[in-house]
């Protein structure tokens, strides 16, 4: 026995017995157990699924830890929103993912046959097959069930003016989807999408030049393909054109600006005459930019940088119209669709880079200040958009899905024409064969193979019981009926038309996506049955802390060399080291930054961080010097360098404004609030911050997001006695709570804490006004406990009457307890009301 671990001792008696150290905590699943396990884990992931599956599938919706909301039935988006905690679970996700990026479509029963799979092998684990000969067996009948695929699979024949049996398998695909209504309009949409980018020579399908777009409003079937690019930006100036014809477009990746020296710099400015030559200088300079621009015949710019006022003035009295801060991928798309060619450096503009196009029209959207650019008539006809319109963004989301299925399955079918039938008949057909072939095998693989067989009817079986249809005497039907018929195309007929001919239903789906489904969860279903042990990580031992204190030390050391080169780096002349000594500098800094993380030097790593930053500005690598700036930040919360960290969050938030990435610069701005709001208790500045996150967030269509950082301003503005701003941002976040279902919940709570701080300001008047205008706003907000605890603290201020006060609150609190924010509020109205009552 270890004697690190025991130690021997007697009693008082002098008996021997053997004393154990603490048992570490650990985890350990081993054998049947451990198998049982994995597969109860999968079967819990694919009867999560199995209800979605079909024509007649449900939809589950999920909500984000920000409130967001998405409805599907897509198997693989479901997976993907899934918090999954089991290492089996985790895999299952990854298997849908899979036949996502591989295939496009049957992700759901990808899941559904492992699950179904793996039920099977349990009954073969508890009557005592070993794991590896249930594996070989599954390995068997999988290639006669491919095989069988192959025979029974028909060949549909299409060219780009005969488009029927295409148009008919994506209508398959979109049957089970939200825009099932609408199947015959956007079954064409995804074909004559996918053959207008096709090279049908080579089987061959760019989904890159397929852009789907979309915007609320409207409906479903207003949804059209436009044969060029669709952008979600508008011109620049309001008085620029509203349509350009015959364009030639200039598409800049570098900034509309005068240049500006690479290394730090300060310019001082004494004087109005030198303010005013800095002006004239910017203006020619602008000029002199529009000029080259016109000289090369470009009649549009599209710039993925933003330009200043001054610059957008003199585009238009110039009239060149313009669209600026345009995405990476719009501007290659457009490059694309153009033949243009992006240009990075403004120097490099000329004739031949120029993109062209028939017409670039504005389109404005009901009475909202809304509008997108469509980009028509372009050089390369290949490129094309898919404009989406639905009621809702979650409408939309899942049109996209479903499009995105359906064009996936057409571009299946552009690289194998072979079909087999859908509604689980060729899972029927193949689990005949299997079965069949399992009778002449003598060993104890026949009966993986029977399992097998049975497993792949978990399919037809899952299809008839989400359609209503008794399931056992539905397959039952269909099997006989297989067999005497001599028919594998007869499947369960989801949609009561009469028939159980899949081909009469025109029911495809394509055979490389049926045989990669089988593949696939065979393929993981074995590896899962080879894995017997679970063992979690154990406690780090004494000798560990030894090891981990010996790196922390080295990692130091290393820390401390490496910054004495990234030093010499920067500081060398760059005709001996080369010209890109910066990034090598910053990546030696960055180097050094990660040991000083590793050996918890967190004030260091921070410091090493914004040098490494700094290298990468004089390299003109902004985004890098983002993304090192806020690894600096993180560093610096670590070290308990609070403000540190806010001046390097800054400089990651101003290079990410430059980029129009507003999503990530809001993220950024919400953590600065939260370290003025936790850690410096700096409630002003923190409300600041939240305000200027939520305006982008807001600006970037998040409206969950945007509405918690105004929560957090109007909670601090009303700690602070700002009454007035507290009261607007509560009441903001009500109105647009009004028509969300999800939010509205949280109205009666707004309208409370917007109708205390009325109260709280000293202004009865204003107050029952707020009240009465809440209850006009939501109806059922007057039979609300919150709207007459209201009334009743009116009634006790009016009348200055604090036991009337107390009684309210007390009787309030007993139902629903109040939170240290009302608490103080009442707490402020109350002494409010003594004072009051005093001066009477």
């Amino acid at each position: 026995m270890d004697g690190m671990n025991a130690v021997y001792a007697q009693d008082e008696y002098g008996r021997p017995f053997i004393i154990l150290r603490e048992q570490q905590k650990k985890s350990r699943l081993s054998g049947l157990q451990a198998q049982k396990s994995h597969i109860l884990a999968a079967k819990t992931v694919a009867n999560i699924l199995k209800t979605s599956l079909g024509p007649r599938g449900l939809d589950k919706i999920l909500i984000s830890p920000d409130g967001d909301i998405t409805v599907t039935n897509d198997g693989a988006t479901i997976l993907d929103q899934m918090d999954v905690q089991h290492q089996i679970a985790k895999l299952l996700v990854q298997l849908s993912k899979s036949q996502d990026d591989e295939i496009g479509d049957g992700t759901t029963g990808v899941v559904v046959m492992a699950g179904a799979l793996l039920e099977q092998a349990e009954h073969l684990l508890d009557r005592g097959i070993h794991p590896i000969r249930i594996s070989d067996g599954f390995e068997r009948a999988c290639q006669i069930a491919v095989g069988h695929l192959d025979k029974i699979s028909d060949t549909v024949e299409f060219s780009r003016e005969h488009t029927e049996n295409l148009y008919k398998t994506a209508k398959t695909s979109l049957g089970s989807k939200i825009v099932s209504k609408c199947h015959d309009q956007y079954a064409k949409i995804a074909v004559d999408a996918v053959l207008q980018v096709a090279d049908l020579e080579r089987k061959d399908v760019d989904f890159e030049l397929i852009k789907v777009d979309g915007k609320v409003g409207g409906s479903l079937a207003d949804t059209v393909l436009v044969k060029g690019v669709v952008i979600d930006k508008d011109f620049s100036h309001p008085q620029m054109p509203r349509e350009v014809k015959d364009a030639k477009i200039a598409i800049l990746t570098c900034a509309f600006e005068p240049p500006k020296p690479k290394t730090k710099h300060k310019l001082d400015i004494t004087s109005v005459e030198e303010y005013k030559k800095l002006q004239n200088y910017e203006k020619e300079k602008f000029e002199q930019m529009i000029k080259q621009v016109k000289d090369t015949g470009a009649n549009l710019v599209i710039c993925q940088w933003g330009f200043d006022d001054e610059a957008n003035h003199l585009l238009m009295q110039n009239q060149l119209p313009s669209v600026r801060w345009v995405g990476g991928p719009e501007i290659e798309l457009i490059a694309i669709a153009t033949n243009g060619r992006i240009v990075p450096r403004f120097e490099d503009l000329s004739e031949a880079k120029l993109g062209h196009a028939g017409i670039i029209r504005e389109l404005s959207f009901g009475t909202t200040k809304d509008r997108m650019l469509v980009i028509e008539e372009c050089a390369n006809t290949r490129a094309v958009t898919v404009f989406v319109r639905g009621g809702n963004k979650m409408i939309i989301d899942e049109a996209k899905r479903s499009l995105h299925d359906a064009i996936c399955v057409v571009r299946n079918l552009v690289k194998d024409n072979r079909v087999v039938y859908g509604g689980g008949a060729a899972e029927i057909a193949c689990a005949l064969a299997v079965s069949k072939a399992a009778d002449e095998v003598a060993s104890v693989h026949q009966y993986a193979m029977r399992a097998f067989s049975e497993a792949l009817e978990a399919i037809p079986l899952a299809l008839a019981e989400n359609s209503g249809l008794p399931p056992i005497e539905t397959l039952a039907e269909v099997k006989a009926r297989q067999v005497t018929e001599n028919n594998s195309r007869l499947g369960v007929d989801c949609l009561y038309k009469g028939t159980n001919d899949m081909k009469e239903q025109f029911v495809y789906d394509p055979l490389i996506s049926k045989r990669q489904q089988i593949l696939l969860a065979t393929q993981l279903v074995k590896h899962i049955l080879k894995i017997d042990d679970v063992i979690t990580q154990l406690q780090r031992t004494t000798n560990q802390n030894v090891l981990k204190k010996e790196t922390k030390t080295m990692s130091e050391r290393e820390a401390q060399e490496l910054v004495a080169k990234a030093d010499k780096k920067a500081t060398s002349s760059s005709w001996f080291f080369g010209g890109n000594k910066y990034e090598e500098a910053a990546e030696l800094y960055v180097q050094a930054g990660n040991n000083y993380k590793m050996a918890k030097r967190w004030k260091e790593s921070g410091d090493t961080f914004c040098k490494a930053a700094a290298m990468y500005l004089q390299a003109g690598d902004k985004e890098e010097a983002s993304n090192t700036f806020i690894n600096a930040s993180k560093s610096y919360k670590k070290s308990s360098s609070p403000s540190d960290a806010i001046e390097t969050l800054k400089n990651a938030i101003k290079i990410l404004v430059e980029k129009g990435r507003f999503q990530s610069a809001a993220k950024h701005q919400e953590d600065i609030a939260s370290i003025y709001e936790t850690e410096l208790i700096d409630l002003d500045k923190a409300m600041e911050a939240y305000e200027v996150a939520s305006d982008w967030f807001s600006g970037e269509g998040s409206t969950a997001l945007s509405h918690k950082c105004l929560l957090k301003v109007a909670t601090f503005a009303a700690q602070l006695g700002y009454y007035d701003k507290a009261i607007e941002k509560f009441e903001q976040v009500a109105s647009a709570s009004l028509d969300n279902q999800l939010m509205k919940w949280s109205l009666k709570d707004y309208f409370l804490k917007a109708g205390l701080c009325h109260i709280a300001s000293g202004d009865s008047v204003s107050a029952h006004n707020a009240v009465g205008r809440y209850c006009e706003m939501d109806v059922t907000f007057s039979s609300t406990r919150e709207c007459q605890f209201l009334q009743n603290i009116l009634g006790a201020v009016d009348n200055s009457d604090v036991g009337q006060f107390t009684g309210c609150v007390v009787e309030f609190d007993q139902l629903t307890k109040l939170d240290n924010w009302k608490t103080k509020i009442l707490l402020h109205i109350k002494s409010s009301i003594g004072e009051e009552s005093s001066l009477i």
